[in-house]
């Protein structure tokens, strides 16, 4: 039984005729007959009787007949629920990023990703911009964000998002006297590291006084909450810190110290997946 047959059986309830029927399907009146004796042999019982004026249902003819309408939209919904899968993106999507952009933005991101296209894997691989630079350039990620730049890429690069670094302290203070105060310092990419080190060494003759040393951003931060120190750190990092006290570190210009958030990819290389996820980035 096919969709065809269905069709027949659905206008032998309309016109019990069998010319009418293979006119309607543009097919030949033999071609309807010997569907129709397909079908009983099927069923293994008759579903049509012939009479002097034509043709009549029987009992099961009756019954079958009924059940074309429901069959046929049975038909349909599987035809657009194949279609809509044809259309579904699946696969794997592979990104690295780093640490920062992995804590602060790309949860979000990937929450709205996922329910969106439900049917795609994650591969993440998170680290530092030397980490994720590795990883990109020997092909084991196909998305790279990273706060750094690739002088000899040829692909594809976009600036994603630009964030401020701040000077964070439980309280207000002196930037003038700043070699004066303990600073929490904590492990960063070496890209942050250099702009940090270059403004500071344009307004100071004096080191930092670093008096805690962590491994993380988080720690740091619990650490300037309790008024141990001042940190210098992104502004995405402290969003949700209303008890801390900001203040912009300014170049020489006027201009706010910024770090640049960039993704990496060769378009022509992308999958599915990966296509749909750079777009949603860059469409934000």
């Amino acid at each position: 039984m096919d969709e065809r047959d269905w069709l027949i059986l659905k206008y032998l309830k309309m016109h019990q005729n069998i010319t009418q029927i293979a006119s309607m399907l543009y097919i030949s009146q033999p071609s309807v007959t010997k569907r129709l004796k397909k079908m009983e042999k099927y069923f293994g019982a008759s579903i049509i009787e012939k009479k002097n004026k034509g043709i009549i249902l029987t009992a099961f003819g009756h019954y079958i007949v009924s059940c074309a309408g429901t069959m046929l939209e049975e038909y349909e919904l599987v035809r657009k629920e194949l279609e809509e899968l044809k259309e579904r993106v699946s696969g794997t999507l592979s990104l690295g990023t780093t640490n920062l952009y992995a804590k602060y933005c790309l949860p979000a991101v990937l929450k709205v990703f996922k329910e969106k296209y439900p049917d795609v894997s994650l591969e993440i691989v998170t680290g530092w911009n030397k980490e994720i630079r590795k990883a990109f350039i020997h092909n084991k990620i196909e998305l790279a964000i990273i706060g750094a730049e690739l002088p000899d890429w040829k692909g594809e690069k976009q600036l994603l998002f630009t964030d401020k670094l701040c000077i964070a302290s439980k309280e207000r203070i002196d930037i003038a006297i700043l070699p004066q105060l303990p600073q929490i310092h904590y492990r960063m990419d070496k890209e942050m590291e250099d702009l940090i080190a270059g403004w500071w060494d344009n307004n100071y003759v004096q080191k930092a006084r670093i008096s805690v040393e962590v491994d993380d951003i988080d720690s740091c931060k619990e650490m300037v909450v309790q008024g141990l120190g001042y940190a210098i750190l992104p502004e995405l990092a402290l969003s949700s810190h209303e008890d801390i006290f900001l203040e912009d570190i300014l170049l020489d210009n006027g201009g706010p110290c910024e770090i640049h958030t960039w993704i990496y990819f060769e378009e022509s290389s992308l999958n599915a997946a990966s296509s749909e996820f750079v777009q949603m980035l860059l469409n934000q």
